[in-house]
């Protein structure tokens, strides 16, 4: 009897000592960051490659022919409304305009005499003093000289409207893009003397897939990045849509308008442009991070009571750093974001950190 009661004691005590060890080499919790499933209202959307180039672009020619007596700007300077860029020789305009004052003067005074002179023809013609003939020589000749007047006049307004051509001003701020001509080079009417952009709005050319067309309209959103600037998303709007696409890639010309208040973006600059397409729906979202792939298959951890079950999902797109997925999942459950890499399916996990959803 007292060795049956050993046995039991010495087995208890096994047992015990078992037991001890295992809780000892149980592993702790697994550290893991958590954020909510979020229902939001999105719309598909797609990302194309575009080309920034500038709202205005203007190539200036000359108006008048000459030489280049100066030229104020080179290539890459800012330029404002009105600045003067360049001007035209136009010493032999100024002899002739002041020729031609010269003239205007003269026919003036001649004329002013002619006017006296019919005045008292006429004054003497009603009282029979003079013969019709010296009136009417009298009026021919004051007219001849309205008419001097008048063509002086004309010129003159000819001659200053040439001098205004030889000054060549800037119709709108913006940046020399490229000079066509220098100092001491002769300029045929027409010749073309600088390229001005105007940079201030910027429009980004974006090659649209045929079978997106039917989903954009002109002043829908779009979102902007340009590569060479970082991750900063500029707002904008679709200006136009080009009805002649490239008949080997079937993409359309789309322009999308953004503003460049600092100047940074640069005609010629890579973009990226989000274009939505449709109408707005309700959607599961999840951060991208909680995704884990598997044998081709697309999983999630979702969090509840310290413990992890691993959730079979489908990912239907993506907007910004979320993912649009469909599966057994509730808005407002908490799904793992970080520390999921290792994890079980049934693992006793420790929340360190909850993130809010965005």
């Amino acid at each position: 009897m007292k060795g049956k009661k050993r046995f039991f004691l010495f087995l208890l005590a096994f047992f015990w000592r078992m037991s001890l060890c295992s809780l000892a080499q149980a592993p702790p919790p697994a550290p893991v960051v958590v954020s909510p499933v979020l229902q939001k209202q999105v719309s598909e959307s797609v990302v194309l490659v575009g080309t920034a180039t500038p709202r205005v672009k203007s190539l200036f020619a000359s108006e008048a022919e000459g030489l280049v007596e100066e030229l104020y700007v080179d290539e890459g300077d800012f330029v404002r409304k009105g600045q003067v860029l360049a001007r035209l020789r136009s010493s032999t305009l100024q002899i002739q305009l002041e020729a031609a004052r010269a003239a205007r003067k003269e026919a003036g005074e001649r004329l002013l005499q002619a006017k006296d002179e019919l005045e008292r023809s006429m004054k003497l013609h009603q009282s029979n003093s003079i013969p019709e003939k010296k009136l009417s020589d009298d009026q021919f000749e004051a007219r001849v000289w309205e008419q001097k007047v008048r063509q002086q006049e004309l010129e003159i307004a000819r001659l200053e409207d040439l001098l205004s051509k030889k000054t060549i001003e800037a119709p709108f701020s913006g940046f020399v893009a490229k000079k066509h001509t220098e100092v001491g080079q002769w300029l045929e009417r027409g010749g073309d003397i600088l390229t001005l952009i105007d940079i201030g709005r910027i429009h980004v050319v974006v090659p649209v897939p045929e079978r997106y067309l039917d989903k954009i309209r002109v002043e829908d959103r779009a979102s902007v990045s340009v590569s060479a600037l970082g991750n900063k998303r500029h707002p904008g709007r679709i200006v136009s849509i080009i009805p002649e696409g490239d008949r080997e890639a079937r993409t359309f010309p789309v322009k999308v308008e953004i503003r460049n208040r600092d100047l940074r973006i640069k005609s010629g600059m890579l973009c990226h442009v989000s274009f939505s397409l449709g109408k707005p729906y309700m959607a599961l979202l999840v951060p991208k991070d909680a995704l884990i792939a598997r044998d081709d298959k697309k999983f999630i951890f979702v969090y509840q009571n310290d413990i992890v079950k691993l959730v079979g999902i489908e990912v239907e797109g993506y907007h910004g750093g979320m993912a649009e997925v469909s599966g057994d999942l509730k808005p407002g459950s908490s799904v793992v974001i970080r520390g999921n890499e290792r994890l079980r399916d049934g693992q006793k996990v420790m929340v360190t950190q909850e993130m809010p959803g965005k």
